[in-house]
């Protein structure tokens, strides 16, 4: 039951929240010993871009500095830092317009081009019939 996963960003939130929001599929696959579990670059930029706007509170150790208390929490969850490419950028030229939120355009850009499956629990995901899909 090997997987690759990209998380969505309320999904990231969740677990550095440690709510048990995930549904049971998406709980089984991610604590496989197999799944690798990427977290993008755009997640934490939108995590942090809310945050500074005063629209999204976070755990103190994240507050205090995003960068060691993100990495703290990758560390510890074993998520695995997925940069935005070149690839994954020019990967939106071509992607249809169902979804308008750049942040989550981005992330569908990046699951597609790297064969990634997106966890998710926006149903403004599977506008995109190609997209691999694992509901929260």
């Amino acid at each position: 039951m090997s997987a690759r996963l990209l998380i969505d960003s309320h999904v990231l939130i969740w677990l550095t929240e440690g709510a048990g929001r995930l549904s049971a599929e998406a709980a089984e696959v991610m604590v496989h010993p197999d799944t690798v579990i990427f977290v993008s670059a755009v997640s934490v930029a939108e995590i942090c871009i809310k945050n500074a706007l005063g629209k999204l509170p976070l755990p103190a150790a994240i507050e205090a500095d995003p960068r060691s208390g993100f990495q703290a929490v990758f560390e510890q969850m074993g998520l695995t830092e997925l940069d935005l490419t070149l690839g994954h950028a020019a990967r939106l030229r071509d992607l249809p317009r169902r979804h308008g939120d750049p942040f989550d355009r981005l992330l569908i850009a990046q699951a597609l081009e790297d064969n990634l499956t997106l966890v998710t629990h926006d149903r403004m995901f599977g506008l995109y019939g190609d997209l691999k899909l694992l509901w929260t």
